[in-house]
């Protein structure tokens, strides 16, 4: 069973609130799963080898779909006399061909470009001498080093021929300082750029893989509630089974006659059961308590949390499809 995690943080409902990290899937954006087969044409631009490599990486560690071999993805193309500029129609279209051996098709270019420039200007710098503190004019010199990565991913369905473009334009730099006309020590572009593609691979990733996420959720405690505190205990250690039991007993002693409780105390044992039944992916049960603890506290977090959990169960009946037969890797 996954255990999910939030995509939103929750306002405080207590001072120091304690709060939990879990873990979630989150959905691919684009559904793409008519097959376990994908395959990658062959990038354009003088990143485009790099950005495919890293791209089929994530994809084959995943083991979501299975890549098409690059030799056999090779020799479609060479059986069916397309390039990459003959796949295209001109009204921007894929021609698929005998490429529906494919679920889909990936397709882009990306471009790494990088900048550099040395600046000087007087500053006030300072050293010290016997133990004293000496400033004296200067000239600061600096390196500054700014890559740019710019890409174009497209994302061909071949049961539909429906194009998803996904563009990225992104930036990063660096600067070294020396001074006293001292050089500045070199900026390691390699480096940036590679950081720069990191970042589009992971986010194509998400589009098309469900992804995990690790997100934060807060709990509530009770001085008139000691079980509160203690299933709190077990939920920091994702031990939520555990939890659950404990917070049914403060929802069991909220329920009855032997305490008198307030409206607000009640729904922190509520809260508390709904939050541990929905992150063991009980959603009935724990959208019920959820519900409940909404309705005797009208606060605005309780009610934030309910939609929050209703969007879990969405989610996670969409990674449920989306993971129907996974691949394990193997042709």
């Amino acid at each position: 069973m996954k255990r999910l995690a939030l995509a939103l943080a929750l306002a405080p409902l207590v001072a120091c609130t304690p709060t939990i990290r879990v873990q979630r899937m989150k959905p691919a954006e684009a559904n793409i799963r008519g097959s376990t087969r994908v395959a990658f044409v062959p990038f354009r631009g003088n990143d485009g080898d790099q950005l495919s490599n890293e791209l089929q990486r994530n994809v084959s560690q995943a083991n979501f779909f299975q890549i098409v071999d690059r030799e056999m993805m090779g020799q479609i193309l060479q059986e069916h006399k397309l390039t990459l500029d003959g796949l295209m129609e001109n009204d921007g279209s894929i021609k698929i061909g005998g490429l529906q051996s494919a679920g889909a098709l990936i397709v882009g270019d990306a471009t790494a470009r990088y900048d550099e420039q040395i600046t000087r200007e007087r500053s006030t710098c300072s050293r010290f001498e016997k133990g004293k503190r000496i400033e004296y004019p200067c000239t600061e010199v600096t390196r500054i080093g700014m890559a740019y990565y710019d890409a174009n991913i497209k994302i061909v369905d071949t049961s539909t021929s429906r194009v998803l473009p996904r563009p990225y334009r992104l930036k990063d730099g660096a600067r070294v300082t020396a001074i006293d006309g001292n050089t500045p020590g070199p900026i390691d572009r390699e480096q940036l750029i590679a950081g720069l593609r990191n970042q589009v691979a992971r986010q194509f990733s998400n589009v098309i893989m469900p992804h995990p996420v690790t997100e934060e959720v807060e709990l509530v405690k009770d001085g008139d509630l000691p079980q509160l505190a203690e299933g709190n205990r077990f939920a920091k250690v994702n031990n939520f089974e555990a939890a659950a039991q404990r917070y049914t007993e403060a929802v069991a002693l909220a329920s009855g006659n032997a305490v008198a409780l307030s409206g607000e105390q009640k729904a922190k044992a509520f809260y508390s059961l709904g939050v541990a039944l929905v992150l063991q992916g009980d959603f009935v049960n724990g959208l019920s308590h959820l519900k409940t603890a909404a309705n005797l506290d009208p606060d605005e977090p309780y009610a934030r949390m309910l939609a929050r959990a209703q969007t879990w169960q969405q989610e996670a009946g969409k990674v449920s499809s989306q993971t129907a037969g996974a691949t394990d890797g193997t042709p």
